[in-house]
């Protein structure tokens, strides 16, 4: 709620530079949109290569194929892709696996994503030096997120000192409650951990064995890898349908650079947060700003408002026929 409200103020702030880029998406070129949108579609199969690769299992692949899209309207409304998790997990277990093993998988799929997605980012990084601290990344990058100059520091200090503070309640509420009290809290809380690591450990096991498979670690890998790099696609073409003069690779690398940031703040399906911060990544490259906001509109259209709909009544008829 509180990414929302101040995204909201945000937006009311600067609602001529939004006018301005929304006038600019209106006048986008029609077939960079249409190729945008047949990436948006691809997503899902990329979901779904990914969500196979990390089961023992063989699922109907039109029903598995069906749960991605339903999962992709959950992501938009629960923070930080556990809707997308749970639906999955749901699947996974009316397909006969255990709920561990559904989490396991899960969670598999999890990992390889944010490692794909990081060795993304490093070999973007690594075929674009002209955006390379020094290059025309940083120059304007604090003007285009619009920090004051020290903030990082500011911030720094900040956070040590609410670290501080929530330490020093701990003891307090320690000292407050007794040894004897404390010491069965411990105890209770070291034998939940322990009993976690135990479960952990053997969902590990259970997923190595997966990984020892080449063709389930193929669909793993490569799904995981193509989920950010479409997305990447996307606002790049979406980027060339209204401006040309930013080289693809630079544009692709401010999407992946933006979306690991948002990941830190969870909103529903990075609302606010992977907005702002790709505007800022796009100018900071060189964007004009109405383009910059024009790109994000236009991204924001094709993978979140556009498949709504089909998403949802995907999801409702998979809930009346009990798949989920």
């Amino acid at each position: 709620m509180a990414v929302a409200v101040g995204v909201a103020l945000l937006a009311l702030h600067d609602r001529s530079s939004i006018g301005t880029g929304g006038a600019t998406l209106a006048a986008a070129d029609g077939e960079w949109l249409l190729f945008a949108l047949g990436l948006t579609t691809a997503l899902w199969v990329a979901g779904t290569a990914a969500q196979l690769g990390s089961v023992p299992i063989r699922p109907p692949l039109s029903q598995l194929f069906a749960v991605q899209v339903a999962a992709s309207v959950v992501n938009h409304v629960v923070p930080g892709g556990v809707g997308g998790m749970a639906v999955n997990v749901r699947y996974l277990q009316r397909t006969g696996m255990s709920r561990p093993a559904a989490l396991g998988a899960v969670g598999l799929n999890s990992v390889a994503t944010m490692v794909t997605h990081l060795a993304l980012i490093a070999a973007v990084w690594a075929c674009a030096p002209a955006v390379l601290p020094g290059g025309a990344l940083t120059p304007g990058l604090n003007g285009a997120l619009g920090l004051p100059a020290g903030w990082l520091p500011g911030t720094v200090r900040a956070g040590a000192l609410a670290a501080g503070v929530l330490v020093l309640g701990v003891v307090a509420l320690a000292v407050t409650a007794g040894p004897a009290r404390c010491s069965a809290v411990v105890a209770r809380a070291w034998t939940r951990v322990a009993a976690a690591a135990r479960h952990v450990a053997r969902e590990l096991r259970s997923s190595a064995a997966v990984l020892r498979r080449p063709g389930r670690a193929g669909l793993l890998w490569a799904g995981s890898a193509a989920s950010p790099a479409l997305h990447a696609l996307i606002l790049v073409a979406v980027y060339n349908s209204l401006s040309v003069g930013l080289a693809p690779l630079a544009v692709a690398l401010a999407y992946l650079v933006a979306s690991s940031v948002a990941a830190l703040v969870p909103s529903p399906g990075g609302f606010g947060a992977l907005d702002v911060t790709l505007v800022a990544g796009l100018v900071a490259i060189g964007a004009p700003p109405s383009t910059a906001v024009a790109s994000v509109l236009g991204y924001r259209l094709l993978t979140v408002w556009v498949p709504l709909v089909p998403g949802a009544l995907v999801l409702a008829w998979l809930m009346r026929r009990h798949v989920l």
